[in-house]
């Protein structure tokens, strides 16, 4: 029997995030480094990702204006 709203995968597509979110939260919570290393750890790679996305649009610019 066809389900009316949505697809028949939708309560698995939940299910998996839900456990992807789960499973990342319990990875970060009993990893063997302290909690003040992993925050260090966080922070970094949140300004490495912040820098990315500041030069993305700078690089964007500049393919664009090369291909003229």
């Amino acid at each position: 029997m066809a389900e009316k709203d949505g697809s028949r995968w939708t309560p698995l597509l939940y299910g998996l995030a839900a456990g992807a979110i789960v499973g990342g939260v319990l990875g970060i919570l009993l990893a063997p480094k302290a909690g003040k290393e992993t925050r260090h750890d966080i922070a970094l790679a949140a300004g490495k990702l912040r820098d990315k996305i500041r030069r993305h649009p700078v690089e964007i610019g500049a393919e664009s204006m090369s291909e003229d």
